[in-house]
């Protein structure tokens, strides 16, 4: 298949306005707040057999006392008041009967068989603690049994809600250490798509804080000193990689990896899939060394060996995906072998032109901002993943540039890296000055974002089948394993698998603002892709215009990388094959030959970035889709040229108005970290839930009350109230004081009823009427 000849794919209507359907899954972090002696963590470590063994080895002499000592410094911190990722304890009789029956499905081998058997896990989640049974439960798992509570306690909520909180229970997916919440609703493009996805995501973020409020109040956490508290945070916490430091991979496995109760008919084989997950990454993570050692990184046996357990799973993120309508009722009406085949191939094509463009969104929208210090800048540390992300030649040239960037003094004009012991790193850092190094979205190094291909394997070539070969040759590598997931920055969403035929986008950490800064970021998405189509229908873009080789495909995905990191040049060979991209590299103003290797030129990625802004205005010029964008663009422009717009500055203003700096290298790196920790749980956490409010009145007041059945729903369940103004109230009333367990089910029913209507807008009845009554007064 050489050029664009099919009718469908070809048609100009497809991924276009009127055509976009979007839904998100958003990874976030959970921690109880109280003190150590009421946790459920650090009672799960302190009677756990791994905790007795450690003991019982000093006593023998086997080991010294340091490492018990640093453990019990770490979870008896009478100064530490919040402890992410722990599970909670609560009494069972605080559940209602239809919440105890829901834990007991739940807990079946096979959800779909009433018949089938309890796991023998089952037993794991009621412990002793101080002389009481209690109930043990993952956050992730207690928000979704939250909703099913507060449901089956609302004597006034129609069937129809009742079922509409089943199916939403269903989106909050208890399946890693975070808590991940899927769209509540699919959002269209019927005004503006960005806004749309944007409002979704709030409100469910104001959903997922509220249930949290409910487990709080009427499961008496407050009350047992273990308060609940949610929030958008990309990158692992601080104390979860120093414990992870401290015990084995199988016991961190043991606290942090969950039960997979919720989302899954069969948990059981989802959780054994989570403990591969996490066996991998961290077995990859050590398989770096040879590649670091193959790429002449890495010159002799002077390394910090990586730690055996990886906390790569605990990074967070939010994934975006944008389907075409069009092409999903297309496949739905008759779809075969054949349309299978041309699905992958311009699905592909797709994928390798967008990813030119993800320069735009990292630290532009998106970012997880992060303080290296320079005991870190150890090749085999620092550097993550990108060994497997990277050709050799890449990989190098960007590691010397980061070097450049991050250890800034030189010593008769040689970089000083650290050395290994802590104590010689700490002598090198304070006798020549070193800080270390800012980056912009660090959790796309810390985690595997992509698959590299190999000279005989591409995971984008058009063909099918093409990612599950590639699998397989990096699991004979040692680098991956075939049953795992495609890990992709942007990847295909292919009708037979997902039900509807689009794009999922990977790369998005955290944003200051859902109102604002995804729904551009989403907007942006949406035109890329519409851009990618247009490319191969008008300009005969194909495979061979970007090679499926693994040096082109390296060559590409370094301005991601560089991007995160904040290195301000890439290297690009001159003669590239990558057609793509030299015409991108045409509208760049400050090119020029390479003197350090021969055969490149040099990119200034702040110039690339520009030249992709003015490839988009210039390809799109005088055309519907670009009016349809014109404020994104306009916001992508200024975002550009003005740095204080720019998400990553946005998100660390804060944090560098309260440390009295204007440059986060000034900022001692443990102290900046931990800094953006609070920020995310504190200040940035209200941010998002004031917008989750403001989203919800906003559709409210979208919807249609002439409509008789809408407006029976609203009345039967609020009655006589004025929703909004009772909206409103609330909102106001938040942050000063706590809230009645009236109010939380206020909002709860509230953002049901507005779910419920979303999906089932096209079902309900039209009739009208004159009056829309009290419900938006």
């Amino acid at each position: 298949m050489t050029k664009f000849d099919n009718k469908l794919f070809g048609c100009n209507q497809m991924f276009s306005p009127g055509d976009f359907t979007a839904g998100a899954e958003t990874e976030l972090q959970a921690g109880v707040k109280g003190k150590w002696d009421n946790i459920d963590l650090v009672n799960k470590i302190l009677s756990s057999t791994f905790y007795k063994n450690l003991s019982r080895r000093y006593e023998t002499g086997e080991i010294d006392f340091n490492r018990i000592k640093q453990l019990d410094n770490l979870i008896k911190n009478t100064n530490k008041h919040f402890w992410e990722n722990s599970w909670v304890l609560l009494d069972e009789n605080v559940l209602s009967d239809y919440a105890k029956d829901q834990i007991k499905k739940d807990f079946l081998e096979n959800k779909s068989d009433v018949n089938s058997e309890l796991r023998d896990d089952y037993a794991d989640c009621y412990v002793n603690f101080k002389g009481v049974e209690k109930l043990r439960l993952p956050v992730s798992y207690l928000l979704n049994l939250a909703l099913i509570d507060v449901v089956s306690n609302l004597s006034d909520l129609p069937e129809a809600i009742f079922e509409e909180a089943k199916k939403i229970s269903s989106k909050y997916i208890n399946d890693n250490t975070s808590p991940e919440t899927l769209s509540f609703y699919i959002s269209d493009d019927d005004d503006n798509l960005g806004e749309n996805i944007a409002n979704e995501t709030s409100i469910r973020f104001l959903m997922t804080q509220f249930l949290c409020y409910y487990s709080n109040e009427k499961f008496e956490l407050s009350k047992s000193g273990q308060e609940v508290v949610i929030f958008k945070s990309p990158l692992t916490p601080t104390f979860q990689k120093d414990l992870n430091s401290l015990v084995s991979d199988t016991f961190y496995r043991e606290l942090f990896i969950s039960p997979c109760l919720s989302g899954w008919n069969e948990g059981r084989k989802k959780k054994e899939y989570m403990i591969k997950c996490h066996k991998v990454l961290s077995r990859s993570r050590l398989n770096i060394l040879s590649s670091l050692k193959d790429a002449g990184i890495i010159r002799n046996n002077l390394i910090i060996l990586p730690d055996t357990s990886n906390t790569a799973l605990s990074n967070n993120g939010i994934h975006l995906s944008i389907g075409s309508k069009l092409l999903t009722e297309s496949f739905k009406a008759h779809f075969n072998f054949s349309m299978e085949k041309t699905e992958k191939y311009y699905i592909d094509l797709a994928i390798k032109i967008m990813e030119h463009f993800l320069p735009l969104f990292i630290g532009i929208y998106s970012a997880s901002p992060y303080r290296a210090p320079y005991k870190d800048f150890h090749p085999e540390k620092i550097l993550g993943f990108l060994p497997h992300e990277l050709d050799y030649t890449h990989l190098r040239m960007l590691w010397r540039r980061w070097k450049k960037k991050g250890i800034r003094k030189t010593i008769f004009f040689n970089r000083i890296q650290p050395k290994g012991p802590y104590f010689v790193d700490l002598i090198l850092e304070k006798l020549f000055f070193q800080r270390g190094d800012f980056i912009p979205d660090y959790r796309l190094i810390d985690y595997f974002v992509a698959l590299l291909s190999t000279e005989n394997e591409s995971g984008f070539n058009g063909n099918l089948e093409n990612q599950k070969k590639l699998k397989l040759a990096l699991e004979e590598m040692g680098i991956f394993d075939s049953d795992m997931s495609f890990y992709a920055p942007i990847k295909g969403r292919y009708f037979k698998e997902a039900g509807f035929c689009g794009f999922e986008l990977r790369i998005f950490s955290n944003f200051y603002s859902l109102k604002h800064d995804l729904k551009h970021a989403a907007n942006l998405f949406a035109l890329l892709i519409s851009l990618a189509f247009k490319y191969i229908r008008e300009d005969n873009i194909t495979h061979a215009s970007i090679p499926d080789e693994r040096a082109v495909e390296s060559e590409r995905r370094q301005l991601l990388y560089a991007s995160a990191i904040g290195i301000p040049t890439v290297y690009i060979k001159e003669n590239t094959p990558n057609r793509f991209l030299l015409s991108i590299l045409k509208h760049c103003k400050e090119i020029r030959k390479s003197n350090r290797y021969k055969g490149y030129i040099r990119v200034k990625l702040e110039d690339y970035r520009l030249a992709l802004f003015k490839k988009i205005e210039a390809d799109f010029k005088d055309n519907y889709i670009n009016i349809y964008f014109e404020e994104t663009l306009k916001d992508l422009y200024l975002r550009l040229i003005n740095p204080e717009k720019q998400g990553v500055n946005k998100i660390i203003k804060e944090v560098l108005k309260k440390n009295k700096k204007t440059n986060p290298v000034d900022i001692v790196a443990e102290k900046f970290n931990k800094d953006m920790e609070i920020f995310y749980r504190e200040e940035l956490r209200i941010r998002h839930i004031k917008e989750g409010f403001f989203s919800l009145t906003e559709e409210i007041l979208k919807i249609d009350f002439s409509n008789k059945e809408i407006r029976t729903l609203f009345n039967q369940v609020f009655k006589d109230t004025v929703v909004i103004k009772k909206i409103v109230d609330i909102r106001e009333k938040f942050e000063k004081s706590r809230l009645t367990l009236k109010e939380i089910k206020f909002v709860i029913k509230t953002i049901l009823l507005v779910s419920y209507i979303k999906n089932n807008k096209e079902n309900l009845c039209k009739s009208t009427a004159t009056s829309k009554g009290k419900i938006i007064a």
